[in-house]
């Protein structure tokens, strides 16, 4: 398996994880917090959203149209992570989808030779594009996969896996 391979198999997998997640959890279960500074499921769906349309835009693709709102309700600052509400979120799960589909696609299409360029601003823990997209599309999205089976566990819901 290639590292494309590998990075597509994560954006794929990852995403429908997300779906056997939340995709039975009313309007208000995603808005329930473990605690009061904790995450909810509307947020962190959001926030993969807005970070799937990141990647998107750092592979030159043109991500598809969001409310005009949106940025600001699910962007991660603290302001938005302690929303009380976030509104109809029947819509999100329709946006992930769109931006992971268009993300697959262009990883798919991704010369192997930007996986080895380095990052402008290069974190502890990825230097190149590649860990940067490997990071984002495999332990970025399963912490808060892993934050969202909590929020099932606190409604009483079974554990899926």
């Amino acid at each position: 398996m290639t590292t494309i391979e590998n990075i597509v198999y994560q954006l794929e997998v990852s995403n429908r994880m997300l779906h056997m997640f939340v995709d039975d959890l009313s309007s208000k279960e995603m808005h329930h917090r473990l605690c009061a500074d904790s995450n909810c499921a509307a947020w962190i769906i959001g926030h993969l959203v807005l970070t799937d349309r990141f990647l998107l835009t750092k592979l030159g693709a043109n991500p598809p149209e969001l409310s005009s709102d949106f940025e600001e309700k699910y962007q991660n600052e603290p302001s938005a992570t302690k929303r009380s509400d976030y509104g109809d979120t029947s819509d999100l799960m329709k946006q992930m989808d769109a931006h992971r589909t268009m993300l697959i696609e262009a990883v798919k299409k991704l010369d192997p030779k930007k996986l080895d360029e380095p990052l402008e601003q290069p974190r502890p823990v990825f230097k190149t594009f590649g860990e940067f997209l490997t990071f984002l599309s495999g332990l970025h999205f399963a912490t808060h996969i892993g934050q969202i089976t909590y929020i099932r566990r606190s409604l009483g819901r079974p554990p899926l896996i």
